[in-house]
């Protein structure tokens, strides 16, 4: 009988994947299934207002949005399967919405459906108060801006309680959707903000609303918040002060988790983005609908959670090799068994408890194997209190005490998903890109450096173009990229190219039309001393439309449709340029299908 090993060995999923895909898939129905019956048991209500069957007999038409609700999830991850097996609706929802964004039909797609799921629930609760308003005139006149700011008041309160759903979903960095149906990590990401940021104003227009309507029956605004003398919870008098513990806590999560403040002060962004759960209790303590929507998320996210912390205090990996490169970046391996089945593009969250106890940052898995993982990352800004700084001047001090290999590292996932279009890569009988093209910028190299090394190691006859732009110095000496040179000179059958642009200095001020050059005096001598004689180094910045134009005009175009696989990993700007670039071609060469896949550092 096969040993245990041997066989889970070659399984796609590992025991832990499955065991928490079973799990999270049986979250759904189990929550819908206990929602629906809470509406019916006060008892079980621990808010001050509690809205279930005995409020107004609303209870039927709260059940009712049940059924839309989880309808709607059970639909959609149906129709992320069908979507999956049919390869032109996939490359439908892959598609850039705009030729300079990297938002795609998919994710926009999912993003809008939300808000019509959303509305729609709501408009359900309004409709169903507007009829027992016109019952309750019997027959007299209604003022209507009255009803309609006080029907508005209580609709745009369900819409943040069905939303709070919706985002929780793609919150859990170990989700059962990423693993089982490949949603982009990316994707889920930027609909989790979106939808974020649409509670945050639905959450004032709640607020303004609500003030409309004190003023308009002649009453205090403030009263909206005060707790009456005498009050007892669960008699709605503190609904009001719970609702404004929520949008503080609210509020300081959406400030802190905007773009700029995130990349400037992660720190800050990391440790205030907990105090969502104060908005998530406080939001319950006022009003306990939000919990029939939130709890799968919730759930989902607290068995994540679980194991996380399990990873964070248990199997520590230990460093084993640091490279302090001479553009200034650092190549780190660590010593694990964690990522040996990793794929290209995947990325692991890492934290080194010396640097910082409870902070993970996510990083690409540029190599691994069933022994070790390597990253490579750079120091950001002049913030010597920045995370990469400590973890910096850490590495510098323990490689000088000799105890580099003592320092614990704790390693979550691996987590994203593959490169698209690498994943024929080797198979027999499958369909292939002519080409394969990376243009990364800045450490972006890393996330393209183990689909580089798949190709490579593949029988493939294939074409192979890095195009790496950095604004350091020595790019050409980057130990990954010798390696990757190295593998690539083995490998006859494939033909490789590299074309490295140095924008360091003033040099990133040259326009992108300006004509490329080599100092033969300076950089043929480097390129021959790091093994890279045949290959490129520009002074400037890199032009990705004539680069295109340059390389993919040489391949077969006989055929009816040239595929080509292009990997896009940089800055906002980087990207907007890459995908303007890769649009204006595609409008010349009407035969040459592009499939592309984004990585934007925003996210």
């Amino acid at each position: 009988m096969p040993h245990l090993d041997s066989i889970t060995k070659h399984m796609k999923y590992t025991p832990g994947q499955l065991a928490f895909g079973a799990i999270s898939l049986l979250i759904f129905p189990a929550s819908a299934i206990f929602t629906y019956y809470l509406i019916d048991n006060r008892s079980w209500c621990l808010a001050d207002m509690c809205v279930d069957k005995t409020m107004a007999n609303i209870g039927p038409t709260m059940q009712q949005t049940l059924f839309v609700y989880y309808g709607f999830l059970a639909l959609a991850i149906a129709s992320i399967e069908t979507i999956r097996r049919i390869p032109r609706a996939q490359r439908l929802v892959s598609r850039p919405v705009t030729k300079s964004s990297s938002i795609t039909v998919g994710e926009l797609t999912w993003f809008i459906l939300i808000l019509l799921v959303s509305f729609g629930i709501a408009a359900m609760g309004f409709m169903f108060w507007w009829n027992r308003g016109i019952a309750k005139a019997n027959g007299k006149p209604l003022d209507l801006f009255k009803v309609t700011i006080s029907y508005l008041f209580n609709s745009s309160g369900d819409v943040v309680a069905v939303l709070m759903g919706f985002v929780m979903i793609p919150a859990s960095k170990n989700s059962f959707l990423a693993t089982f149906f490949g949603l982009p990590y990316n994707a889920m990401t930027r609909v989790h903000i979106w939808i974020g940021r649409t509670i945050w104003w639905m959450t004032v227009f709640h607020v303004v609303d609500g003030i409309i309507k004190y003023l308009y029956n002649k009453r205090d605004p403030l009263n909206m918040i005060r707790v009456p003398a005498g009050a007892e919870w669960g008699e709605e008098g503190y609904m009001g002060a719970c609702g404004v513990v929520a949008t503080a806590a609210l509020l300081i999560v959406v400030i802190t988790s905007m773009d700029f403040f995130r990349r400037k002060w992660f720190n800050t962004f990391f440790y205030t983005h907990f105090l969502v759960f104060v908005f998530i209790a406080f939001s319950y303590f006022h009003a306990s609908n939000c919990i029939y929507y939130i709890l799968p998320g919730l759930l989902m996210y607290a068995i994540d959670g679980f194991i996380r912390l399990h990873s964070r205090f248990n199997h520590k990996d230990k460093i084993k090799s640091v490279i302090f490169e001479d553009c200034g970046y650092i190549t780190l391996t660590v010593s694990t068994k964690k990522a040996p089945t990793s794929r290209p593009g995947e990325f692991m969250r890492v934290c080194f408890p010396e640097v910082s106890k409870f902070e993970f940052h996510p990083w690409s898995i540029a190599s691994a194997d069933s022994e070790t993982v390597t990253f490579l990352f750079a120091t950001v800004g002049e913030n010597k209190s920045e995370w990469t700084w400590k973890l910096h001047s850490l590495l510098l001090e323990r490689q000088a005490a000799g105890t580099l290999c003592e320092i614990d590292v704790c390693l979550q996932g691996p987590y994203g998903n593959e490169i698209e279009f690498v994943k024929t890569v080797g198979v027999v009988g499958k369909t292939k890109p002519a080409m394969y093209v990376f243009y990364v910028g800045g450490t972006g190299v890393a996330a393209s450096i183990k689909a580089i090394e798949k190709v490579l190691l593949s029988n493939d006859d294939a074409k192979v173009l890095l195009v790496w732009s950095a604004r350091v110095s020595g790019i050409e000496h980057l130990s990954l990229l010798k390696g990757l040179i190295a593998e690539g000179r083995k490998e006859s059958r494939v033909n490789f190219i590299v074309e490295l642009y140095n924008t360091y200095g003033g040099v990133a001020a040259i326009d992108m039309g300006t004509e490329s050059y080599i100092d033969s005096k300076r950089d043929e001598k480097n390129l021959v001393e790091v093994g890279l004689a045949s290959y490129q180094l520009y002074h400037q910045r890199s032009d990705f439309l004539s680069i295109l134009q340059k390389h993919v005009s040489v391949l077969d175009l006989d055929v009816s449709i040239v595929e080509v696989g292009v990997f896009v990993c940089g800055s906002v700007g980087f990207v907007k340029h890459a995908l303007e670039s890769v649009s204006q071609f595609q409008q010349e060469n009407k035969n040459v299908h592009i499939d592309l896949v984004v990585e934007p550092f925003a996210l």
